[in-house]
């Protein structure tokens, strides 16, 4: 404590700032002094602190750690008007205050000092939650009768004159000494009270204040949910809005004119000239594509659509491209170019990829005029493929490059150069095709002078090589299969496919006939519908588990693998492959297998 306390006649003394001692101090400390200082400036609690001083017949103050007087009754005359008025008698004042002070700053709890004019002062701390921030100073009054001798002497040494200070002295009370003690008490619990009642108070309104703040927190999330969620459903009208119209335009155009050629083949087959059936052929493989891009779109948007990376051969799948294309290419006088080195091998899901390229290549020739060249392109840069398909079309505009993989109004769809309509599906996939990869779409392109659209893929991961491929091709002559499936038409495209692989197979009907030819065992793969009479797929492969089986199976299914996987069936086959089965996926499948069995 530095410096006198100033005397303060019944009142607090304003701060304009927390005094110097608080910088010490927690901020807990700090938040009980506002408290106490906030709560003794009232006047209630002034008047409540002068009543109990005129009934103890003393003097009190609270006063912080920096001689600060936060509240007052009203001290005696003897003091404001005679010791504390002359500057020789008022060092003994201030003796007073600093030894009390220095005393409970030691941790004493009680303190009693007779200063050297006379009277005696008393003191005693303030804590509240274990801080230290003020002392209660009682004081101003005698433990017994006066000494007369030394009061005249005290009076004729200063020049005070002696009959009014005389008459001053007479108002100081006489206190027993033993009731001192309890004094302080009341009036260190009554400080400890209106801090704890102020500390109250700050507790409710802090907890008032953060309910407001968690309520506006939650009334902010909840906005915000709802607002995505509106998002959300305006994204599901326009996508079911883009489904009806791909279904009700482009899926009804290619349907009608199959049902029209086929009706014709049965009405005069002699008429279906090779012409008529090149037209069936492109209208069921656009039909196919098409309802192969609704499919993935469908499970892109509901995030069932998975990536199965694994390595393979890039080359392979760019020369399978082209030859898909060479038809429709051919039709509008443009060559297809290969700028890639054979054994290219990357690591992505193939399926995906040839999707991408397969859409790049198709928008390609549908914006080329004849006699130009389409360029399939990759370049191997650092530890990746960069991989580009490049035309001398029609070329965009920087505006049209902006909106390029968005949902698109029908209306809006820019037709090729030969009136060609798409549904605008092909570009959105392959943006979000690629961007699972962890790459991105490019695009460079300019009005009248084609374009190049290009992305990039990781090198392989050793997992593929051309010596594997041929290895596996060498075994698959040697391979017996088992063909579960009961409906004709994936018979003969399943059928078609082992034999395009050279791989032997037998057919089994239903479930029951799977088991029985299973037990006679020497099958090295069972390729499994799901949807089968009398035992289905998934309870077939469940006794094969049990039975420990030591072929492969594959389950060959129109599910979503993801549907599998919900139901906790996926884990009971080997792999997935989705009808119709196609040779190539086929082969990549046994190829993965093949690579797993021997590092296991």
């Amino acid at each position: 404590m530095k410096g006198d306390i100033r005397i303060v006649q019944g009142k607090a003394l304003a701060l304009s700032k927390l005094p110097d001692f608080l910088e010490q101090k927690s901020e807990t400390a700090r938040v009980i002094y506002r408290l106490l200082q906030e709560m003794m400036a009232s006047e209630q609690i002034s008047e409540l602190l002068t009543d109990f001083c005129k009934l103890a017949n003393v003097s009190a103050a609270i006063i912080d750690l920096d001689a600060n007087v936060l509240a007052a009754s009203k001290w005696q005359r003897l003091c404001t008007d005679f010791n504390r008025a002359n500057p020789r008698s008022c060092e003994g004042c201030i003796q007073s205050d600093m030894h009390l002070a220095n005393r409970l700053q030691e941790g004493e709890r009680f303190t009693l000092y007779a200063c050297e004019n006379g009277l005696t002062d008393c003191a005693s701390p303030i804590l509240i939650e274990g801080e230290h921030v003020a002392n209660v100073f009682i004081g101003q009054f005698l433990l017994q009768q006066p000494d007369l001798n030394f009061f005249q002497q005290h009076a004729a040494s200063h020049g005070f004159e002696w009959s009014d200070y005389h008459q001053a002295l007479q108002e100081v009370p006489i206190v027993a000494e033993e009731k001192i003690p309890h004094i302080l008490s009341y009036l260190v619990g009554f400080a400890r009270l209106i801090a704890r009642m102020g500390l109250d108070r700050y507790s409710k309104e802090k907890a008032a204040q953060k309910a407001r703040e968690d309520l506006e927190k939650q009334v902010l999330l909840r906005t915000k949910e709802l607002a995505r969620a509106k998002e959300e459903a305006e994204k599901s009208n326009r996508t079911k809005d883009k489904f009806i119209s791909i279904i009700s335009h482009d899926l009804r155009g290619p349907m009608g004119s199959l049902s029209v050629l086929l009706n014709e083949v049965i009405r005069t087959p002699k008429d279906f000239t090779p012409e008529l059936h090149e037209m069936a052929r492109n209208a069921s493989k656009a039909t196919q594509q098409l309802l192969e891009d609704l499919l993935d779109w469908s499970k892109q948007q509901r995030g069932d659509l998975e990536l199965h990376p694994r390595d393979f051969d890039l080359y392979q799948l760019v020369e399978e491209n082209q030859h898909l294309f060479t038809h429709l290419s051919q039709e509008k006088n443009l060559r297809l170019e290969l700028d890639i080195a054979p054994g290219s091998y990357v690591h992505g899901d193939r399926n995906m990829i040839n999707a991408v390229l397969r859409n790049l290549v198709a928008n390609a020739i549908k914006f080329s005029p004849p006699g130009n060249s389409i360029r399939l392109g990759a370049l191997q840069e650092g530890e990746r493929w960069r991989l580009e398909v490049e035309d001398h079309g029609i070329g965009m505009a920087p505006a049209r490059i902006k909106t390029l993989f968005r949902a698109t109004p029908r209306r809006d769809l820019q037709e090729g150069t030969q009136g060609e309509k798409g549904s605008g599906l092909g570009l959105i996939l392959t943006k979000e095709f690629i961007e699972k990869h962890g790459s991105q779409i490019e695009v460079a392109s300019q009005l009248g002078q084609g374009s190049c659209f290009s992305f990039y893929l990781p090198l392989a991961q050793g997992g593929e090589t051309a010596e594997r491929r041929q290895a596996l091709s060498a075994q698959l002559s040697k391979f017996k299969a088992l063909l579960v499936e009961d409906n004709p038409l994936h018979i003969e495209t399943s059928k078609k496919a082992l034999h395009h692989l050279g791989i032997q197979h037998e057919l089994a009907l239903n479930g029951l006939l799977a088991l029985e030819k299973a037990l006679e065992g020497g099958y090295q793969l069972i390729l499994m519908d799901i949807e089968l009479p009398w035992l289905n797929g998934v309870e077939v492969a469940k006794k094969l588990r049990q039975m420990n089986t030591q072929a492969w199976v594959i389950a060959l299914s129109s599910y979503d693998k993801a549907e599998l996987i919900s139901r906790g069936e996926a884990k009971l086959f080997d792999s997935y492959l989705q009808k119709p089965l196609r040779p190539d996926e086929l082969f990549d499948e046994l190829l993965g297998l093949n690579h797993f069995t021997q590092n296991a």
